[in-house]
């Protein structure tokens, strides 16, 4: 322990990573002799001393991270946290359809008289680019979206190699790191989930790698390629930009009193600025762009900066925040993260040390800040996934260090690898639990009303679950949240041609139409019955949707009474799930 890591990885790639390759030139003559035996295989073995087996193993790992990403890959957005997946196909989808490059044109805006622009927060619309360029491509697939986020989530297995590399040179703890970013939980499923979270993490670690390499050599080349790292960081997402907190650890502060610091930095100073032109420029245009809400307005009137220090808060949300760190890392990890973290204390001065304990202070203004978005969105620990993965990395490789020294068994270093393996039925649960989130129906309610309703027409959804209204991306067509203003619903069907309802009775759909008992009653006498999804229980078929077309009446206490209630039956899809097919019926 009282070594410094620097020694700690000379000693290390004696012990293992490099000693195989040294060995293997002592034993040279024994390798050619297997070689020349073998020739009239056609195999040349002496060509295995050429392999790097560092970057071998880093191919294995991003070939199994795409076998456990690749799940579900053309599933409908009906998932866990669809509603994000839906945001930005929707504006995919609407940039196809009608070419508006620079706003976002979002199906569930239906009841803006406009063309439903998007104008919360002041994100480019790359993931959108990105989409439709894909499509075009390969074609409007589901796959061909998800490909782009499981690309940069692999990415990102290389890139905290490369940064674990500059940390610590030691390909034990470089190796690891980027094993751990293939296998956690959180960078698989949010790894192809369709949002800014996998391109973000890629390119935050890419900027941290770049940041590294720009402190030895303030090129002006070097400071480019960091300026647009760090833009494309803040393009994808500004939160991800936390990073740079830990950065300060390695910032030569005493340079700065030199008199020809500014004069002999200008230059790559300017560079950088010229590589983060890309999000200067774009937050700069972001709020022209905008037709009717202030950039930030709902997100800046969510931030309570004191909130996360109140008993209240955690009263509230400790469960959830519980489940949340569960699910995206396994107990497992969060032992290790707080043993890494422990044991890098007395490593302060080193790299890593700096690097980890500047990252663990970086959570405090990040929760202070985002207190009302963690609490709802376990992706939001995303930007943080580097420092679990570090801190564990650490830890198991001074545990095996230990257990070398005692035993004087070089590959005892190794013997700690094995609770990797005892922590896959927690990362398989972890998986399954978010990959088993479906919202059913979904998909067959949206074919239905985009085959019998024409573009211009758009639809009511009842529900008090956000993630249900993934149905109007489905649909291709503009909905709204049901209303229970008299006056806004009768503006809708009179003015916007709202002529459909969707109901989500699973998602306790059906009192949120009952709310207004007036608008319920207007539903009854007006719309007809179209459409009820059903899936199979232990108590026979349970009713999950409604869809309902205007002109005609209907009766929503109960059911049987409606028209199609004499009508047969029929299997519409069968879902693949986590825990094996789930056929989905409907009634029309």
């Amino acid at each position: 322990m009282g070594e410094s890591d620097e020694h700690h990885d000379r000693k290390h790639h004696s012990d293992s990573d490099e000693d195989p390759h040294k060995n293997q030139h002592q034993k040279g003559p024994q390798i050619k002799d297997a070689a020349s035996e073998d020739a009239d295989l056609g195999i040349d073995l002496s060509r295995l001393k050429k392999i790097d087996w560092r970057w071998a193993l880093i191919i294995v790992f991003l070939i199994v991270g795409w076998s456990w990403r690749s799940y579900h890959m053309d599933f409908p957005s009906i998932g866990y946290h669809n509603m994000k997946e839906n945001e930005y196909l929707s504006q995919a989808l609407n940039q196809y359809n009608h070419g508006d490059y620079l706003r976002r044109q979002m199906h569930i805006l239906g009841l803006d008289d406009g063309p439903g622009y998007f104008e919360e927060y002041p994100q480019m619309p790359i993931i959108p680019w990105m989409i439709e360029l894909s499509w075009r491509v390969f074609g409007i697939h589901f796959w061909s979206a998800r490909v782009i986020m499981i690309l940069f989530s692999l990415g990102s297995v290389v890139m905290i190699y490369l940064l674990a590399q500059r940390l610590t040179k030691s390909d034990y703890i470089s190796l690891l790191s980027a094993f751990l970013m293939a296998y956690l939980p959180l960078n698989i499923f949010f790894g192809r989930n369709i949002q800014p979270e996998s391109p973000a993490l890629f390119f935050m670690l890419l900027a941290s790698v770049l940041y590294l390499r720009w402190l030895d050599d303030m090129s002006v080349k070097n400071s480019i390629w960091l300026g647009l790292a760090i833009a494309l960081t803040g393009i994808f997402k500004y939160t991800f930009l936390i990073i740079m907190i830990p950065w300060l650890g390695f910032f030569p502060y005493r340079a700065l009193l030199k008199k020809d610091f500014w004069l002999t930095t200008s230059r790559p100073l300017l560079a950088l600025l010229a590589g983060l032109s890309p999000l200067l420029l774009w937050t700069a245009l972001a709020p022209l762009l905008n037709t009717k809400q202030a950039v930030f307005e709902a997100t800046f009137s969510r931030v309570n900066l004191w909130r996360i220090f109140t008993p209240d808060y955690w009263n509230q949300f400790s469960d959830i925040m519980r489940s949340y760190i569960t699910d995206n890392y396994t107990m497992w990890f969060v032992w290790f993260f707080i043993i890494g973290i422990i044991l890098v204390l007395f490593k302060y001065r080193t790299k890593l040390g700096r690097f980890l304990l500047l990252y663990v202070l970086a959570i405090i203004p990040y929760a202070m800040v985002l207190a009302d978005f963690i609490k709802g969105h376990n992706y939001y620990q995303m930007p943080f996934l580097p420092l679990v993965i570090l801190a564990s990395a650490y830890a198991l490789y001074v545990m095996g260090k230990f257990l070398a020294q005692g035993s004087r068994w070089k590959l005892a270093i190794f013997i700690p690898l094995i609770l990797i393996p005892l922590s896959h039925a927690q990362v398989q649960a972890s998986l399954d639990r978010q990959y088993g989130v479906i919202f059913y129906g979904l998909d067959v309610a949206a074919d239905y009303i985009h085959a019998n309703s024409n573009t211009s027409e758009r639809f009511w959804v009842a529900t008090f679950n956000p993630q249900s209204y993934g149905v109007c991306f489905l649909a291709d067509r503009r909905c709204a949240g049901l209303v229970n203003n008299e006056t806004q619903f009768m503006h809708g069907e009179d003015d916007l041609n709202f002529s459909w309802l969707y109901i989500h009775i699973q998602g306790q759909g059906m009192p949120s139409v009952m709310q207004n008992p007036d608008i319920f009653q207007y539903v009854q006498d007006n719309y007809r019955l179209v459409q009820i999804g059903l899936l199979q229980s232990g108590q026979g078929t349970i009713p999950v949707h409604l869809v309902l077309q205007k002109g005609g009446t209907s009766n929503l206490t109960d059911f049987m009474q409606n028209p199609i209630a004499s009508h047969a039956g029929k299997q519409a899809t069968v879902y693949d799930t986590p825990k094996g097919q789930v056929p989905f019926y409907v009634v029309e």
